[in-house]
This record gives structure tokens, sequence and C-alpha cells, in this order.
């Protein structure tokens, strides 16, 4: 795999083929120029290689399924719907990471389950 390109499918099989450094490197390269520091890119970068990682692995997990409902219900683009599906993984993350909860799969699904362009939307809201 040459480039990356959020907006089209990835090939699971080549996706999964390669090592994770170089996702890792692929989904940056993409991002480059597009947030304030390396640091940031480098975190949105991981947070994006992993939910592309979880789409590759097909039904293993939720993050392929969410990602085309999505899509198709929501009427989001892919690298939005990817956001989407990072923003749920990112939360969890972070309450595992500041101890407020253990990161659960089942947890996991039951929010991407929940998930939708208005739940979603509304986060910024609430950041604002």
């Amino acid at each position: 795999m040459e480039t990356y390109n959020p907006d089209h499918p990835i090939n699971s099989e080549e996706w999964l083929a390669i090592d994770e450094e170089r996702r890792l490197a692929l989904v940056d390269e993409y991002h480059e120029g597009m947030f304030d520091s390396a640091q940031q890119r480098r975190l949105h970068s991981s947070i994006q290689t992993t939910v592309e990682n979880q789409i590759a692995m097909g039904d293993e997990t939720p993050a392929r399924a969410t990602l085309e409902r999505l899509m198709k219900e929501d009427d989001l683009g892919r690298h939005e719907a990817i956001h989407a599906v990072g923003s749920v993984l990112a939360g969890l993350l972070h309450e595992a990471i500041t101890g407020k909860q253990n990161f659960s799969n089942e947890v996991y699904g039951k929010q991407l389950a929940g998930l939708t362009r208005k739940s979603w939307e509304a986060q910024f809201e609430a950041e604002s």
C-alpha cells in the first residue's frame, strides 16, 4: 500500500498485511499539515489507524458495521464515519486512562450501537 485516503475503502487483506508502524505512517502522512502540532496529528492518526484496523478485521469488532450504518443511514462520508467511531473509542480510552472506567468491549459495542450523526455532532456542540 503506497498511500492512504480515508474517503476510500481500504483493502482489508492488504491493510492487515502491512505492519502497524507502516499503517500509522500512512494515516499520519495523509493528515500532514492539518494540525497545529505533530503530537496532535500523531494522536489523531493513532485513533484513526486503530479504527481502520477494526474495520479491516470485519465482524470481529462492531466498527465495520457501525461505519457502514453511519454512511448509509446518517449520510456520513467514510472519513466522517471513521471520526465518529474514533470519538467513541477515544472517549472510552480517556475514561480508562483517567481511572473512571475500565475499557470494556461490551461498553464499546453498546456505545457504537447507539452512535448516530446527531449524537456525534452533539459532542461538538457540548464542547463549544
